[in-house]
């Protein structure tokens, strides 16, 4: 396993991880939005340093927008393949990306007409991604992760965990024939210290922030 981190690296927004498992299968976990500074959110529109179209699939950890805001995007750009999460993920991130892209728009306009007054309209970055491309993206969503169930994505064995953060938060235990990883999106407090638990037993783990962490021992009260 191969895992390159190309968000919540060094902030904690933007999250978005590949995972390169033995024989070239490349899984996206998570495809979130950069919010904050305008240098930041400038980020939103860089190319992807990889092909969206080379991607065996993606998997999300939960509905919050800095984890799923760049989905229609990456579907803008190539991705054909399916997106797996839980069911409430799948509910949630319907309402969320559709006012993702909504809300692009109004700003787009109001920062339009402002720049108009300088004529620097050239300077307005576009939305990312509109509702046609929401739903395309809706439409690749498989929600078929269940809590304590292991199922298998592109040969990777899986099995999600409550994160205890939002509505079908999870974190994950990722298996295959080159090794285990824990990898958690945002983690509620009590759903931590099985996160721990589960990742001492897996030898190293992928936290909140998404900095890779020496497994810390479970303890027992």
């Amino acid at each position: 396993m191969r895992l390159q981190s190309f968000g919540a690296a060094c902030t904690v927004t933007g999250s978005m991880h590949l995972l390169t498992l033995d024989g070239g299968r490349r899984i996206l976990i998570d495809c979130g939005l950069f919010q904050g500074s305008g240098a930041l959110e400038a980020r939103n529109h860089e190319p992807y340093p990889f092909d969206p179209a080379d991607l065996d699939a993606v998997i999300l950890t939960h509905a919050h927008l800095d984890h799923v805001g760049r989905l229609p995007l990456l579907v803008n750009r190539g991705y054909r393949g399916p997106v797996y999460c839980t069911p409430p993920t799948a509910a949630l991130a319907e309402t969320v990306l559709l006012d993702s892209a909504r809300l692009q728009l109004e700003g787009y306009r109001q920062h339009l007409r402002h720049a108009r007054r300088q004529a620097r309209e050239d300077e307005v970055l576009p939305p990312l991604y509109d509702e046609e491309d929401v739903h395309r993206a809706l439409d690749l969503l498989r929600p078929v992760l269940e809590f304590g169930q292991a199922s298998t994505v592109a040969g990777l064995r899986v099995t999600p965990y409550r994160a205890g953060h939002i509505l079908g938060s999870a974190y994950l235990l990722l298996e295959d024939a080159g090794g285990r990883l824990i990898m958690s999106g945002d983690l509620g407090h009590r759903a931590g210290a099985a996160a721990r638990f589960h990742a001492a037993a897996a030898g190293r783990r992928r936290g909140a922030g998404n900095h890779l962490r020496q497994p810390t021992p479970p303890r027992v009260a």
